[in-house]
């Protein structure tokens, strides 16, 4: 038998400030109007920050680079620990067994996770 606990944790980085307008320039080119639009381009044509940078070197200001690199290696700040608010915890039998290495060598066969367990 084990006893697993589950946890949130989420943290984030100081808030920089980019200009839609300055990503016009780049490879590939913002072509959107919204901040919606920009966020896509983000996420889709922004996705590896660093090699992005790389690529655009030549046409983003220092300014820019400078908040892009705030991203690229992030010092976080926790917002959120759900540790601090309690515990959600349940226990497990089973057995040890590396085979089962997405959770962690062990081998459940009852759970008490999500279980009604009157007693």
């Amino acid at each position: 038998m084990r006893k697993v606990e589950s946890y949130s944790v989420v943290a984030a980085t100081s808030p920089v400030k980019l200009n839609m307008e300055d990503f016009r320039v780049c490879n590939p080119p913002f072509e959107g109007e919204t901040e919606n639009d920009f966020m896509n381009y983000f996420y889709l044509k922004v996705e590896w920050i660093e090699d992005f940078m790389e690529e655009n070197k030549d046409v983003l200001s220092e300014e820019t680079m400078s908040c892009l690199e705030q991203l690229a290696y992030p010092e976080m700040e926790e917002m959120f620990d759900s540790r601090n608010k309690g515990e959600d915890s349940w226990y497990e039998i089973g057995k040890t067994n590396p085979e089962y290495r997405r959770t962690n060598g062990f081998q459940v066969t009852v759970s008490g996770n999500n279980q009604n367990i009157f007693i």
